[in-house]
Order: C-alpha cells, then structure tokens, then sequence
C-alpha cells in the first residue's frame, strides 16, 4: 500500500507537524504494490512514481500533486538478477537523487536465502532507463544489531542525503534498530561507471 500525503514548508520547519494533510492512496486496493516513492522533480512536465509489483520496480507518471488516482501501470523498469544477491525481489530504498550523470537510485534486494542487502543502480535522465547496476551490493547485514532482530539479516533503507561528497543512507537494521552509513558520491559513481 502507498499514499501521498503533504506538508508546507513552513509547517514542517516550525515543527507543526499535525499539519499533514489527509494521505491519499496511491495503490490500487487489493494488489499487492509496495516500496513507492516519487522522483523530486517533474520529469517531462509528469511526476514520476516507482513502485513495485512482485518482483519488479515499475514506474507511473502521474499528473499532478495531489494526485488525482492511483498508479495503473507497471512500466518496467528493472527486475531481479537470476542467482546474484538481489534474485528473489527487489523494490526501490529511496527516492532517487540527482547526479551528474542521470538519476542514482538505491533499492532493496532479496536472495534465496532471505537476506535483504541494498544496491545501487544509475539511471538516465528522464529515470526510464537503467544505466548501470552494482554486482555487489553496497550495504549488507554484517553486525549483530543487523542479522538479530525482529526479523533478522535485514538492512532496509528509506532516506539517504548528499551533503559535499558524502552519501548519508539511513537504514533500519533486523526492524528492530536504526543506523547511518555512508560512502563516498564520487567513489560509488565510479563503481557504477568506471570511466568516470
């Protein structure tokens, strides 16, 4: 299930924040669609929406903000990878950010043996295309607060934020606790792109 719901700037920088307004659904009801988030910018005059229906990411354009109805449609954009980390599902970690190059967007993978990892992956400018993928991923449960927990082997990411060249990934680990991990913008670019 997603929903679109927003606050004003003011509102949200006065720490008013009952000032939400209703949440409007963006998933249609009864389909299993997870993971959604909007580019941060119009694309083309269109508000671009990811979202997943199992086991893809798929896009949607939408109109205008609010949203007048849900997303219909599953443009494919990129699915899983037979036999790496990220073969079972996988679905977007944050909205993505613009950089040089197009769009840098983190997302989720699920293998065979149930560990979620989180990758990266370049799109293009207009967030239709898939550029360039990670082999490896770039966060993966390795320390006990991450692989023990409420639901373990879990690192499950829903913000990150680029200040100077610093990547700042905010990320739950086992859903029980919250961590930050960082890297490098220029050195993961270059693992994306290795002519840069």
């Amino acid at each position: 299930f997603g929903a679109y719901a927003s606050i004003s700037i003011e509102d949200f920088l006065a720490h008013r924040f009952l000032n939400w307004s209703e949440s409007i659904p963006l998933t249609p009801p009864n389909v299993s669609d997870k993971d959604l988030c909007l580019f941060p910018e119009s694309i083309n005059g269109k508000y671009v929406v990811i979202h997943r229906l199992d086991p893809n990411i798929c896009l949607d354009e939408i109109d205008s903000l609010p949203p007048t109805t849900p997303v219909n449609r599953c443009i494919e954009l990129m699915g899983p990878r037979a036999g790496m980390w990220d073969d079972q599902k996988i679905g977007a970690a944050c909205p993505p950010i613009r950089v040089a190059e197009g769009w840098l967007f983190m997302y989720h993978g699920v293998s065979r043996d149930k560990i979620y990892r989180l990758g990266a992956a370049l799109l293009n400018d207009t967030g239709t295309e898939v550029l360039a993928r990670t082999v490896a991923p770039i966060l993966e449960p390795v320390l006990d607060w991450e692989k023990i927990g409420q639901i373990g082997n879990v690192v499950f990411s829903c913000g990150a934020v680029v200040r100077e060249d610093t990547l700042f990934v905010y990320y739950g680990g086992a859903d029980t606790a919250i961590g930050v991990a960082t890297i490098s913008l220029s050195k993961l670019m270059k693992i994306l792109l290795p002519s840069l």
